[in-house]
């Protein structure tokens, strides 16, 4: 039962109705009829429309529900104006984050061609090292004395 939207009693008196055609329900291709009717608040007196059904209806001047509808529409054009930007902003997040794998692996590379370079370098320098103590192992080689070792510290067993 309605509320009076004057004082917000629930005694109502029924004063005139008539049949509406509502809404078709889902699978129905009749609209089933409602009954709206004008009641009167008992305690103050006022007349106001009321709908006796299963379902909730809300009665609202054509104009409010104009206002309603364009603002629906305003909603869904709004809707997909953000749905086409989220798909935008998505797609730069994917580039953003194949950029940013790019970098990561030039990075590594950077590194690791500077690796490679150090180890060229330390290659290079123990390579002239080892030569260096060759040519020096050669020379103390000729300048020693073939010297037969004595065996002066050897006991016998």
């Amino acid at each position: 039962m309605a509320a009076c939207p004057k004082c917000g009693s629930r005694k109502i008196a029924p004063a005139r109705g008539f049949e509406a055609v509502a809404e078709p329900s889902s699978g129905s291709a009749h609209p089933p009829p409602i009954k709206v009717s004008i009641g009167q608040c008992e305690k103050c007196g006022a007349e106001f429309p009321t709908i006796e059904s299963r379902k909730k209806y809300l009665l609202a001047p054509a104009a409010e529900l104009e206002k309603v509808r364009k603002a629906m529409e305003r909603l869904k054009s709004e809707n997909e104006a953000m749905n086409s930007k989220m798909k935008e902003i998505v797609a730069k997040e994917e580039e953003l984050q194949s950029s940013i794998e790019r970098v990561r692996s030039e990075g590594e590379v950077k590194i690791l061609e500077r690796r490679y370079e150090v180890l060229t370098e330390n290659v290079s320098y123990l390579r002239s090292e080892k030569e260096r103590l060759e040519r020096l192992a050669s020379v103390l080689s000729l300048a020693t004395p073939l010297v037969p070792s004595s065996n002066r510290y050897r006991t016998k067993t």
